[in-house]
């Protein structure tokens, strides 16, 4: 028979936190331990027991990756979702074009070197302030 199956859909839901900017998770070895210790993010994901390992969530990104037919199904499905829950849910789209004063300067030159080329750095006397 063999083991019974982690929920496909909230292993996506834990890798989905890997891959979102405002979640603090950097990588899946990371995730691991924040959903043994959080029991709040294991519900958000859907994990009732243990928690798969490593070596599952990597096999289901690498299903994932190789099938981008599926992601697009998968992402069609929940905004799908999202619209049922939240009726004018994509309806508008707002722009803000407010301009924001900063003390950057975005026509200074930033130059680029190769990593094998940086420049030499040369020591620097300290100046006594006499002049030879």
């Amino acid at each position: 028979m063999g083991r019974p199956a982690y929920s496909r859909e909230a292993i996506v839901r834990a890798l989905l936190l890997v891959a979102h900017p405002d979640v603090a998770v950097p990588s899946v070895a990371a995730l691991i331990p924040q959903l043994r210790n959080n029991p709040a993010l294991r519900a958000v994901c859907g994990f009732e027991g243990k928690i798969p390992s490593q070596q599952v969530f990597c096999a289901v990104y690498q299903r994932l990756a190789e099938n981008p037919d599926a992601l697009a199904e998968l992402f069609v499905a929940l905004t799908d979702r999202i619209r049922s829950g939240c009726p004018g849910f994509g309806r508008f789209l707002g722009v803000d074009s407010t301009t924001v004063a900063t003390h950057a300067n975005p026509n200074r030159r930033v130059r680029q070197f190769p990593p094998s080329c940086k420049p030499a750095t040369t020591p620097r006397t300290p100046r006594s302030g006499r002049r030879p």
